[in-house]
């Protein structure tokens, strides 16, 4: 299971499947030989899912963990640990489909334990996917809320700056973005679209909105063309100035890339 969310993690996309397509073959051996192994079924269920939703296949994925996840919590075989995988996968596919409310209820007993916890890595492992999700339902809680600081160190773990921090531009603002938000504003200066930035990054487009409204808190902007004309501006101030002046990218088969930094 690990190694497929690596795989999936670094687009391997054939590893993927050889992996997924070895887990389906223990998964039926064991089911001939040992029937009662619902915890291999589990397992394979959530490979399964994962791999759907790298290929954002949402509504496949809440038709295949909406009954699994309910056997599963009948089920004394099925660990606490599985079943919190379980609902982590349908959270982010419910969440994908624009069901805010019932993914930040199908997560909420996760949470819950996470922080009660102090744990932090079994969510950041996650990595993007479960970012815009995770947003949302900080932001639902609010700086008041009681594990606020757990909050802050789940983003700081993932890489995103937690909701709570709430900044305006300073000088060379661009220089406070982190890395992928700098590959995301290098993509939208050369006129790409949500869609066009999160197939050139292999993340989801509404990752791509997260990010954005981050960068654009950061620069102090509120629009696309504003933190573009902040970013041409800071990083080279004479080729901004210019009519028509912008930064240029290659296309390699049709798909945007970085563009060259001066």
């Amino acid at each position: 299971m690990e190694r497929l969310r690596i795989q999936l993690r670094e687009n391997q996309i054939a590893a993927a499947q050889r992996s997924l397509d070895k887990l389906d073959a223990i998964r039926n051996l064991l089911a001939r030989n040992e029937p009662d192994r619902a915890d291999i079924e589990m397992l394979a269920l959530a490979a399964r899912a994962r791999w759907l939703l790298h290929l954002r296949r949402f509504s496949e994925v809440r038709g295949l963990l909406g009954d699994a996840l309910a056997t599963g919590e009948r089920c004394p075989a099925v660990t606490r640990y599985e079943i919190a995988q379980l609902r982590i996968l349908l959270a982010v596919a419910l969440h994908a489909l624009g069901n805010t409310a019932e993914a930040q209820g199908c997560l909420a007993e996760v949470l819950a334990l996470s922080a009660r916890n102090g744990m932090v890595r079994f969510l950041a492992d996650e990595g993007e996917a479960i970012v815009p999700l995770l947003l949302s339902c900080a932001t639902a809680e609010g700086e008041s809320s009681p594990r606020a600081d757990w909050w802050k160190r789940l983003f700081t773990a993932l890489g995103v700056e937690t909701p709570f921090d709430r900044t305006g531009a300073a000088p060379h603002a661009v220089e406070t973005l982190s890395r992928r938000e700098t590959l995301v504003l290098e993509l939208l200066m050369q006129n790409n679209s949500n869609k066009q930035i999160a197939r050139a990054l292999s993340i989801a487009p509404e990752t791509v909105k997260w990010h954005l409204k981050t960068i654009y808190r950061k620069l102090g902007v509120s629009d696309r063309h504003s933190a573009v004309r902040l970013a041409q501006v800071e990083l080279c101030p004479t080729s901004a100035s210019l009519p028509g002046a912008g930064w240029q990218g290659e296309a390699v088969n049709g798909r945007a890339t970085r563009p060259a930094w001066p």
